[in-house]
């Protein structure tokens, strides 16, 4: 991939990730608005002992609407930001050194033929010393 491409994937990556967080932002602030008004009118209710009135019976439907709504906004919004996300640390990780796993896969292999190998290594057994 050339330098050009990796910075317009940068920058849509960069895009999205702000995006996602507003969007979700604000709908997470909606969703937690609409819980508070759509409690208090249950409250009301509750506390004057008798049915609802008719303003309350077109806006409480018109409030669980709302909440469907922004939940799904909400789960949208943190899929486009893990999704970001791992866009961004796999550019990150292939820009390092494209040959890390193999380094880290060489080093944990001469890990474990050294200490396989030495008999005074701790074992699994809460931590008492193998015996020879």
């Amino acid at each position: 991939m050339s330098h050009k491409a990796d910075r317009i994937t940068r920058r849509i990556t960069k895009i999205v990730l702000i995006l996602a967080l507003v969007i979700g932002g604000f709908a997470f602030c909606d969703f937690v608005l609409n819980i508070v008004i759509q409690n208090d009118y249950y409250t009301q209710i509750k506390d004057r002992n008798e049915m609802a009135s008719e303003v309350e019976r077109e806006e409480i439907p018109q409030l669980e609407e709302h909440l469907r709504w922004d939940a799904t906004i909400v789960m949208v919004a943190s899929v486009f930001l893990i999704g970001s996300i791992v866009i961004s640390l796999r550019k990150r990780r292939n820009r390092l050194d494209p040959d890390l796993d193999c380094k880290i896969g060489a080093a944990i292999e001469s890990f474990r033929d050294r200490y396989s190998r030495d008999s005074s290594f701790e074992t699994a057994d809460h931590g008492k010393e193998a015996d020879t």
